[in-house]
């Protein structure tokens, strides 16, 4: 298990942050240039494995994020706003639970459709009888 507690959101931390995310968002547009104009289509499978690996990222990265920047905000702010920051931040945590069920989902869509996918094209492939 990941202890967040380490993750203190300053200069370092969120230099890193971004970095990450570039080079996330660097990663996936050389895919897409990749696939697009060389002509070679990747398989479905690998795109899928890419789709998880960015989703994991995802949630990891907002998590640390989320718990580090509550920290930080509670640290400075007075008991009465305290109850409004706690309303805020479980607002923001649900949303985030939210979204990343709705991925999973879709992952889950994905990996069923890939083997839907892949027993139609072997059927396809066999030979009909010549009955």
């Amino acid at each position: 298990m990941v202890n967040y507690a380490i993750f203190t959101l300053n200069k370092k931390t969120s230099l890193a942050f971004i970095l990450i995310f570039t080079t996330v968002v660097v990663f996936d547009s050389s895919i897409v240039t990749f696939s697009s104009y060389s002509g070679i289509e990747l398989p479905i499978s690998v795109n899928v494995t890419i789709f998880v690996i960015f989703y994991i990222i995802f949630v990891a990265s907002s998590a640390i994020l989320l718990n580090s920047a509550g920290k930080a905000i509670s640290r400075d702010t007075s008991k009465p706003s305290r109850l409004r920051l706690m309303y805020a931040q479980g607002i923001i945590i649900a949303t985030q639970i939210l979204s990343s069920a709705f991925i999973l989902v879709i992952i889950l869509q994905m990996l069923f459709f890939l083997g839907t996918e892949e027993r139609v094209l072997q059927k396809r492939s066999e030979p009909a009888d010549a009955s």
